[in-house]
């Protein structure tokens, strides 16, 4: 039986039974990880973090997510976190990434890793390319402004409604959603054809 105290310093992730963490119900220092094992369940394990100053008794234990009064800590995950069920009540204050390409003429590459809305001014005729071998589902909004005033070339994967790529006016911004999945791209223009968001 591992014994744990209190005053025990742990600099490494540290595991027992909960009859044993319940019994001597420590306290581990802040970043810490606890890994409890049950008789339970078979093959359960739950997890959490020490913050210094709660004991195992008040923590939060999780078998998935790593949970508990953690403050000031960095943990860093290298790898993927698999779950085959997640549900989430509510997600709050999400910040998508943006891409501001400024002026755009010629050719241009649309890169949904490096954000997945992207801004730019059409100053020329475009030609744009995506990989639409992209893994999984990327949507992709292009806000792009003065979209009408040059011809705008899109990648032949495209799929649009009807069959016809959107025509925008010469001035004002236009939306555009693209959605890469199965190797396929579907697009949708987002205003009314020959409209902006500024009409």
């Amino acid at each position: 039986m591992t014994e744990h105290t209190r005053t025990a310093v742990m600099t490494a992730p540290t595991r027992d039974t909960h009859t044993n963490w319940a019994a001597n119900n420590p306290i581990l220092p802040e970043g810490v990880l606890g890994v409890v094992f049950s008789r339970l369940y078979s093959g359960s394990v739950e997890f959490f973090v020490g913050d210094g100053t709660h004991t195992y008794a008040e923590l939060e234990k999780s078998g998935d997510v790593l949970s508990g009064y953690v403050t000031n800590t960095a943990l860093e995950a290298k790898g993927f976190l698999k779950e085959n069920n997640l549900t989430v009540q509510t997600v709050q204050n999400v910040v998508e990434q943006v891409q501001d390409l400024g002026s755009i003429s010629s050719a241009v590459a649309l890169n949904p890793a490096a954000g997945n809305i992207i801004k730019a001014t059409v100053a020329g005729a475009v030609t744009f390319t995506l990989n639409a071998a992209e893994t999984g589902c990327r949507v992709l909004t292009l806000m792009l402004t003065n979209a009408g005033a040059y011809t705008i070339t899109w990648p032949a994967a495209v799929k649009w409604p009807g069959g016809d790529a959107p025509t925008f006016e010469a001035t004002g911004t236009s939306l555009v959603n693209l959605v890469v999945h199965g190797g396929v791209v579907y697009g949708a223009d987002l205003c009314t054809s020959q409209q902006n968001l500024d009409s």
